[in-house]
């Protein structure tokens, strides 16, 4: 997903808001964009500090809320409560699988997800806004360990 669409819905947003748009709400943006894997505060954090931006964690906290507002991205609990995210624009709907053991996320993909929706929403008159599953289990690795 390229960066630009992202911060030019954020730029409405702002100005919608009455809220600044600064460079450093755009270098959050971009970091976050610039890869597909799941964050938290702390490993965006992290990541922007090594790379030289000078971004203090309350920043980033400061913006997540307008982030999920905008549906730039979404909240993905994983495990005991920890939040991590996700960027979501110009993705198809996923779940997630993840290991027990070493913790590993992966996505997937099936028509089935996107089947079973279509027939919700007109089966049952629902407007689906948002469609999480997620499987928990143990990857191959670990499997093959437990044997």
């Amino acid at each position: 997903m390229a960066i630009e669409p992202a911060i030019e819905i954020f730029r409405k947003y702002v100005k919608k808001t009455g809220q600044r748009y600064t460079p450093e709400k755009e270098s959050i943006i971009s970091e976050i964009f610039s890869n597909h894997n799941h964050f938290d505060v702390e490993s965006l954090f992290l990541q922007m500090h090594n790379k030289g931006y000078n971004i203090s964690k309350a920043s980033i906290y400061r913006i997540i809320p307008h982030l999920i507002s905008t549906k730039l991205i979404r909240e993905v609990a994983f495990d005991s409560g920890h939040m991590k995210y996700e960027h979501i624009l110009g993705h198809d709907q996923h779940g997630h699988i993840i290991c027990k053991n070493c913790k590993n996320i992966l996505e997937f993909t099936n028509d089935k997800i996107q089947e079973i929706a279509h027939s919700v929403e007109n089966n049952e008159n629902f407007h689906i806004e948002e469609i999480n599953i997620k499987i928990t289990g143990l990857c191959a690795n670990c499997n093959n360990k437990k044997m």
